[in-house]
């Protein structure tokens, strides 16, 4: 080999090699543009996915806030419902509970003079009584002495009548 073969070989490898490594480095920067290429759609589909994501879930949460409004409005009026009808319920129970009192109140007027009737009555019964057993004693007493009369008479008469019959 001659000495120019030798100096074209050795400048064809010195430039070869800047050649491969400018290669190397263009292949690597084609590789790193269709990465970054490939990241950014990947991250453009992540960011459509997201914003879809995020707005199915705003709108479920509407929805939800909504259902839960309806809900909580129907519970409230349910409870205002029955708190309506408890109170009527309490006030009824308040007037009959007033008119049972007032029942009561006259029950035990009424049973405190009957019972005051009723021991009048007693006392009027028993003075009856009395007048009673002091009458049929006097009345006894009359029957006696008109018994004793007519017996008296009786006998005046049959002593009498014996006497005109055997004078």
């Amino acid at each position: 080999m001659s000495k120019i073969e030798m100096a074209r070989r050795l400048s064809q490898e010195q430039t070869e090699m800047p050649r491969q490594s400018v290669r190397s480095t263009t292949e690597a920067q084609s590789r790193l543009i269709e990465t970054l290429d490939r990241l950014a759609t990947d991250q453009t589909y992540l960011t459509t996915e997201y914003r879809a994501a995020v707005t199915s879930l705003i709108e479920t949460l509407t929805t939800s806030a909504q259902a839960a409004e309806a809900l909580i409005s129907g519970a409230h009026q349910e409870a205002q419902s029955v708190l309506l009808s408890s109170v009527a319920a309490v006030s009824k129970a308040e007037k009959a509970a007033d008119k049972a009192q007032s029942i009561m109140t006259s029950a035990s007027a009424l049973m405190a003079e009957q019972s005051k009737a009723m021991a009048d009555n007693r006392k009027a019964m028993s003075r009856l009584i009395s007048q009673q057993t002091a009458l049929t004693k006097s009345l006894k007493t009359c029957a006696l002495v008109v018994s004793l009369a007519a017996l008296g008479l009786i006998s005046v008469v049959a002593w009498l009548t014996w006497r005109a019959m055997h004078p």
